[in-house]
């Protein structure tokens, strides 16, 4: 999972990401399955490779303690 360095509260979503089990990376690579993305950054990623997620996705796994449908939280 990498976090958009300008999504709000990026700490606190990254250490959600890494409380269960998720690996959290400094860069987008050919390992990274996920991006956490503010709105407006979220159509670079569109399309490709990667999920672009909305920061609720983490938020919304750590509240239920469980990993949810990314699918349900793209942009």
């Amino acid at each position: 999972v990498y976090v958009m360095p300008d999504v709000d509260g990026r700490p606190t979503l990254e250490r959600y990401v890494t409380a269960y089990g998720g690996r959290v990376q400094e860069d987008v690579t050919e390992d990274t399955d996920f991006i956490v993305a503010a709105e407006k950054d979220a159509t670079s990623y569109v399309g490709g490779r990667y999920v672009a997620v909305k920061p609720d996705w983490v938020l919304d796994c750590h509240q239920q303690q469980t990993k949810l449908n990314p699918l349900l939280y793209t942009w």
